[in-house]
């Protein structure tokens, strides 16, 4: 008997939002007494996001040192050539046939690629694909795409109601049932700041290149501080350690000290608590925030918040990168072409006019959509793939 469902996702962000509808869906099929088996497979990272949220994984790899952007520059592409992460895509294939048997299933997070890589481990198997990079406010499927999406799948889910709308009027069946982007951020109450001052919150990113462009962000602090006092609270992933932010902000005049909860980064009298565990609050309570984040920044958007970019160090942190943020997140995102003076100003201005930030927010609440995408899609998986009579 086929008694799994395997979800299979692209890397970080893609892994989060896989695990999310992994969690509800064993959840609900917990309270209905069916016994399928709910398991993860992440292509290009160590499933850390699945195993958090207790869903076993068949298939984890690494990070390749092009962060999984290996077409965006030569240099990311050899890399990965010469690191052997070239073969990843075959051993994921393999890993996914040795399932297939009894795999009854599988939900696709991430890329058209991740589609068909996870067709030829799976043939034969119902495929659901959550199309989650792509957008028709940025980057519509191309008509190779969906063609190969209409093909192999069985449900075909969209990341924002418009693309679904636009691939309806095609009539390509799409369905919008949420976005699991912006779930899981009820905020907690551990951060404590005075009322009088604004906030500004900083998402430096996750991966490695992170420590530099949290280096690029110590400037634009002083002088936002200097000419309008604040609060400025880091939102750091468990990938990024206290020790290693001093390290590279000590040459910059910033020295660490250890506090609890959380420690922080001092410059004269400039502050940066550096916060872990409560990124959701962060995002909440921050009036504006610097983001050179890819997911994080969206759901930041997601909550109302007006988001502030620059070009960073990395694949991720590029213009062109951030320019298709701006789409995506109707203006929520604001990327600053001249660093730090046209960032600074942008962050200056933001604090000073509420009328702004409250129509920026209003537009990523729009293109983001609300929470309860994750148990949206799960109830559907059950109602169509996962009743007894199927």
């Amino acid at each position: 008997m086929r008694d799994l469902i395997l979800f299979t996702s692209n890397c970080f962000g893609e892994d989060r939002s896989a695990a999310l509808i992994a969690r509800e869906l064993k959840t609900l099929l917990q309270q209905r007494g069916q016994s399928f088996r709910v398991m993860g497979a992440s292509l290009i990272s160590e499933g850390k996001d699945y195993l958090s949220r207790g869903i076993e994984i068949v298939y984890a790899s690494h990070v390749p040192p092009s962060g999984g952007f290996p077409t965006h520059s030569l240099k990311g592409l050899l890399a990965d050539l010469f690191s052997g992460s070239m073969i990843t895509p075959f051993q994921f294939i393999k890993t996914l046939k040795s399932h297939a048997h009894k795999t009854k299933l599988a939900v696709v997070v991430g890329d058209v690629a991740l589609l068909f890589l996870t067709r030829q481990g799976l043939p034969g198997v119902p495929l659901v694909f959550l199309s989650l990079p792509k957008s028709d406010y940025i980057a519509p499927h191309y008509p190779i795409e969906e063609w190969y999406i209409v093909k192999h799948t069985s449900t075909f889910l969209t990341r924002d109601a418009y693309t679904a709308t636009n691939l309806q009027k095609k009539h390509i069946p799409a369905l919008f049932l949420g976005n699991p982007i912006v779930d899981e951020l009820e905020p907690s109450s551990v951060l404590s700041f005075s009322p009088e001052k604004p906030i500004l919150g900083l998402l430096p990113g996750s991966r490695k290149e992170a420590y530099q462009n949290f280096v690029l962000m110590l400037p634009i602090v002083e002088e936002v501080f200097r000419q309008h006092p604040c609060h400025v609270v880091a939102a750091l992933p468990p990938t990024l350690t206290d020790d290693h932010l001093a390290t590279h902000a000590y040459p910059h005049g910033w020295n660490l000290h250890t506090s609890s909860p959380f420690s922080f980064l001092q410059k004269g009298d400039t502050r940066i608590l550096l916060s872990r565990g409560v990124f959701a609050e962060v995002l909440h309570k921050s009036t504006v925030i610097l983001g050179l984040a890819g997911t994080a920044n969206e759901q930041a958007a997601a909550l109302g918040k007006p988001v502030v970019t620059f070009r960073g160090v990395g694949p991720q942190t590029t213009e062109r990168r951030f320019r298709e943020q701006e789409k995506l997140l109707g203006g929520a995102v604001t990327y600053c072409r001249h660093y730090p003076s046209d960032v600074i100003r942008e962050i200056l201005w933001l604090f000073s006019n509420p009328e702004e930030r409250t129509r920026r927010g209003a537009k990523g609440k729009e293109h983001m959509g609300p929470a309860g995408g994750a148990r949206n899609i799960a109830t559907y998986l059950i109602e169509h793939y996962l009743t007894e009579e199927g």
